[in-house]
C-alpha cells in the first residue's frame, strides 16, 4: 500500500510543472541555439521550410531561434504524440528530437536546441510575429512578413498548403455594396 501511495506522490510531482496545453488555441514551439553561425542560416532556412509544410504552420525564423506556430495545436499533438498528451513536456521534447535530428543530419554536425512550448490567443498571432520581427514562413513558403501582417498574404485553407496574394478590398468597401 505505501508503494502505491509514493508512486502518485510522484507522479503528483512530475505533472505539477508540466502544464497542459488548449487543443482550441494556437500552440507555439520555441526553440533556440547559441551554437549557429551568424553567417550559416541556409541549413536551418531549409529546416523550416521543411517543418512549416510538414506540419502545415508558421515559424517565424531569427538568427539562432524559430518559433513555430500552430493554429490547429490538437492536430500537431496528434501527429507527433501517440499518447495524445497535451502536456508541454512531451510535445516540446518530442517535436525538438525530429527538429534536432532532421537539422543535424542536413548540417553533418550536432547542434542542440533549447525548447518551450505554450498557447496563445488567436488573435495575438499577428503580435507575436510582430514582437520576434524575423522571417517569416508558411506551408514551406517564405512570405513577406508585413504584407501577411497587412493582410495582403493570406493562406487559403489550411488543407491545401497554399498562399495567395490578393488585393485588400476592405479598402474598397463602399465600392462594393
Amino acid at each position: 500500500m505505501k508503494e502505491k501511495k509514493w508512486h502518485n506522490y510522484f507522479n503528483t510531482m512530475r505533472n505539477k510543472y508540466n502544464m497542459r496545453v488548449s487543443p482550441n488555441k494556437p500552440l507555439v514551439i520555441f526553440l533556440q541555439s547559441k551554437e549557429i553561425a551568424k553567417n550559416n542560416n541556409e541549413d536551418l532556412e531549409k529546416t523550416v521550410e521543411h517543418f512549416t509544410k510538414k506540419y502545415n504552420c508558421m515559424a517565424i525564423l531569427k538568427q539562432n531561434e524559430v518559433s513555430f506556430i500552430f493554429e490547429n495545436a490538437e492536430y500537431i499533438i496528434n501527429e507527433i504524440n501517440n499518447d495524445k498528451t497535451y502536456k508541454t513536456h512531451d510535445i516540446i521534447s518530442i517535436f525538438s528530437q525530429y527538429f534536432f535530428e532532421y537539422y543535424n543530419n542536413i548540417n553533418n554536425k550536432t547542434i542542440y536546441w533549447n525548447g518551450k512550448c505554450y498557447t496563445i490567443l488567436k488573435e495575438k498571432i499577428n503580435s507575436y510575429i510582430k514582437y520576434k520581427k524575423g522571417n517569416l514562413y508558411i506551408n514551406g513558403n517564405k512570405i513577406n512578413t508585413q504584407e501577411y501582417i497587412k493582410g495582403n498574404i493570406i493562406v487559403k485553407n489550411q488543407n491545401e498548403k497554399e498562399l495567395e496574394n490578393y488585393f485588400n478590398l476592405k479598402m474598397f468597401e463602399d465600392l462594393l455594396n
